[in-house]
């Protein structure tokens, strides 16, 4: 995982928005409104889009890794 400095402030702006109690259309209209594009350049975001971020476990901050799981055998 990398992380984008320049991506940081508009995710902490988004949950910050979140955290305040802001719709996913109120936070795409703010952001459209502020002229912050999306990762893709887009100036039209996506409630989706933003709905995806607040939910992702990468951008809260939890990291998973793979793990297996080994059982004693059995004689």
């Amino acid at each position: 995982m990398v992380i984008v400095p320049e991506q940081t402030e508009v995710v902490r702006k988004i949950f910050y928005l979140y955290i305040q109690g802001q719709t996913l259309g109120q936070i795409k209209t703010y952001l459209e409104a502020q002229g912050i594009k999306t990762v893709t350049g887009k100036d039209i975001w996506d409630t989706k889009t933003i709905q995806r971020m607040l939910t992702n476990e990468k951008y809260k901050g939890r990291v998973t890794q793979c793990f297996k799981r080994l059982s004693p055998k059995i004689l």
